[in-house]
């Protein structure tokens, strides 16, 4: 019997609120519909789905799912033949047609057939060759999609001008972000007390002296809650609410304009003094402003070198994030400020009692880069792997299902055992485990194979060896396809811990170098086979019982 083509849905639209509404329910069924009546494979376990990402500037092609889409082809995930299944051709892309149609031809060229819901339409290489109507036709759509777009983007624009203006003219609100110790009624401005008196405490706390960390430390150890639900106090939020010009009632509007690359920068318009109903007094203010001013070291020193591990570093105690703090050391002898690089448990670091201690992040980049060309040999997760564990879990879950038969005829013939009752919730209880891990694996190995692990693993070998021989890695990309494979890094003064992605419960442990020269600790950095120190590495297997 003839094997089904294979269909995936593609599921975009442009704003979070539209997720409200009817589009992805509309767009999802569509899918299911034309799949049934085709004779397709719908899979629904590799779906790609931009939610609330415009097509407008082609960002959903690039860097959305629907660039994951044309890697999965690439890597294999998705075989050529397959289908592509959209609503509109406008919901791939919304660019100037020629850049529109480009998008389509990369895709239809890798062997894959666009099919339009709504109308049924079909594209594939041989239409767009040779059926000149279908060609035109996609041109024209791409053509209707970019005006309608550029036009409500000028009416949106024209209407947060009209907006900005109303604000500045007669101080009434607008839009519906604002400070989170005010609200509004009756289309006023109503402060929350419990939280400006929160704000008033932090500006007179520092006014005194005390730094932000102190600030937070404490507002943790008493209990206070933060201004806008999350778990604790850190500096950053403390020094956030000290720039604030809010607090002393001015409103600093921002618009997004292009950045003539195809994506948008936030820029700042004039300030509206008067705006928000003022919580700081001006001498308050002002004193402040002073003292941020009069800063010896830059808040923000590691956006020169970014932290390569960051949202991925977890404390080793408590697993909570490890973020980055920067430090300087006045050197009398050279007459220099030495920077010092450190992680810490943003539990720790805000004063909530975690033990766990700081690790210099020069050595976790030392580390990672050091050992980055052995860990593409080293995937766990083989694709035997994976299908041998696969095999086993569907011979216990029909084991169990035997079992789970047998019990309930014996219940059935003996309703008052207690004996037996338990131990039909119990097995039942082990057999729905049992299948919970059978369909995490199988969706591990169709959406996330070796392959694709291993391109990322490429592309992260070649950004640092090409950074090694500049000198200078780029943290941000590392970062981005450190992500990519590893859905945490627990991070020790001794070793690191990588969990794997693509293999749940797989673990690769790296010993820490603490010795060789590193990026922003040396002039320049020597090739991976010259750092010294052990290059050890383990690889276990954690799964579950």
């Amino acid at each position: 019997m003839a094997v089904q083509p294979r269909a995936f849905s593609y599921v975009r639209f442009s704003t979070p609120e539209q997720m409200k509404g009817d589009s992805l329910r509309r767009q999802v069924e569509a899918a299911e519909e034309y799949a049934r009546r085709h004779g397709l494979t719908l899979d629904t376990k590799l779906t790609f789905r931009d939610l609330g990402v415009s097509g407008f500037r082609g960002r959903n092609a690039e860097v959305g799912r629907l660039a994951d889409f044309k890697r999965a082809v690439e890597d294999g995930l998705v075989p050529e033949g397959s289908y592509l299944l959209v609503e509109n051709l406008d919901r791939i892309s919304r660019q100037y047609a020629r850049k529109a149609i480009r998008v389509l031809e990369d895709i239809v060229d890798m062997g894959i057939t666009v099919v339009t819901l709504s109308d049924g339409r079909a594209y594939d290489r041989k239409t767009l060759n040779e059926d000149m109507t279908s060609f035109i036709l996609a041109i024209l759509t791409f053509m209707r999609a970019h005006e309608e777009s550029a036009v409500k983007g000028k009416r949106l624009k024209a209407s947060w001008e009209a907006r900005r203006k109303r604000a500045r003219e007669t101080k009434r609100p607008v839009g519906t972000v604002y400070p989170s110790w005010l609200k509004r009624e009756n289309d006023q401005w109503v402060i929350v007390n419990d939280k400006a008196e929160v704000v008033r405490r932090i500006f007179a706390r520092y006014v005194s002296g005390e730094g932000l960390h102190k600030i937070a430390s404490d507002l943790n150890a008493e209990g206070v809650p933060t201004l806008r639900g999350a778990h604790i106090w850190v500096k950053s939020t403390i020094a956030r609410l000290l720039d604030n010009p809010a607090v002393i009632g001015t409103y600093v509007p921002t618009e997004f304009v292009s950045d003539g690359n195809g994506g948008t920068v936030r820029t700042t318009l004039d300030p509206i003094e008067g705006y928000f109903p003022p919580i700081i007094d001006r001498d308050t203010w002002d004193r402040v402003r002073s003292m941020r001013s009069q800063r010896s070291v830059p808040m923000d020193p590691d956006r020169v070198n970014p932290n390569v591990v960051a949202g991925l570093a977890k404390c080793p105690e408590c697993g909570s994030t490890m973020t980055l703090r920067v430090a300087t050391k006045w050197l009398r002898r050279t007459r220099t400020h030495t920077r010092y690089r450190r992680l810490y448990c943003i539990r720790a670091s805000s004063g909530l009692g975690c033990p766990s201690g700081m690790v210099n992040l020069a050595h976790v980049e030392r580390t990672l880069y050091a050992n980055v060309f052995r860990l593409g040999g080293m995937l766990p997760g083989s694709d035997a792997e994976v299908q041998d564990r696969l095999a086993k879990l569907r011979a216990e879950i029909a084991d169990m299902d035997r079992r789970i038969e047998n019990l309930t005829n014996a219940i059935a013939e003996a309703p008052s055992s207690r004996a037996l009752a338990a131990s039909l919730v119990t097995l039942e209880g082990a057999r729905e485990a049992a299948d919970k891990e059978y369909r995490a694996l199988s969706e591990t190995a169709s959406s996330a194979s070796l392959r694709a692990v291993a391109r990322r693993m490429e592309e992260l070998a070649h950004l640092v060896q090409q950074g090694l021989k500049k000198g200078e890695v780029d943290s941000i990309k590392a970062n981005a396809l450190l992500r990519q494979i590893f859905d945490r890094i627990v991070v020790t003064r001794s070793a690191m811990e990588l969990h794997w992605k693509h293999a749940p419960g797989a673990v690769t442990t790296l010993e820490i170098l603490t010795e060789g020269p590193t990026v922003g600790e040396a002039p320049a950095l020597v090739a991976t086979a010259d750092i010294p120190g052990p290059l050890r590495a383990t690889r276990r297997m954690r799964r579950a019982a």
